[in-house]
């Protein structure tokens, strides 16, 4: 997806397709490849901490390259720690606050989900279609779609 912009620093949805098939270790070495240099500008500091766990995969190693701004690479630090504490991908996943773990999933989910509501426009333009997924306006629970004639395009939930 060459086209996809880096506004949060590592395409996040990379790393929350890597957790979502559980390949743990790759979501690691994702978040440890860090930004673009196109969209960021690393300190040497971020650049030689990178590398060196690019080169030898070894987070003891890799901690002693750690800018010693402590407010800088605070994921990356979390998961070098982790590895050295748990020995264990997913457990160093785990050591990444909630919130941005949820975060990177929820990337994923939106480019997913971005990608079928474009191919269904394309398909099908932007009228309802009989299968659509809807909200009625007087309740909260979805509906598919049988009549169209009878459905607005933004009631559309799920195309």
């Amino acid at each position: 997806d060459a086209g996809q912009k880096e506004f949060v620093g590592v395409r996040s949805f990379d790393v929350g397709r890597a957790l979502l098939k559980q390949n743990f270790s790759l979501a690691v070495d994702l978040i440890m490849e860090g930004r673009s240099s196109n969209v960021y500008n690393p300190t040497q500091e971020e650049m030689n901490t990178r590398q060196t766990w690019k080169t030898t995969k070894d987070a003891r190693a890799t901690l002693k390259e750690f800018p010693k701004n402590r407010n800088v690479m605070v994921r990356e630090r979390d998961l070098m720690r982790g590895l050295l504490r748990y020995g264990d991908s997913l457990e160093a996943v785990k050591t990444v606050p909630h919130n941005t773990r949820t975060f990177w999933v929820h990337a994923y989910q939106s480019l997913v989900w971005n990608k079928v509501a474009t191919e269904r426009v394309r398909r099908y333009g932007i009228e309802p279609i009989e299968g659509d997924l809807y909200f009625k306006d007087s309740d909260s629970d979805v509906h598919v779609v049988t009549d169209p004639n009878t459905v607005n395009i933004s009631q559309v939930v799920l195309p």
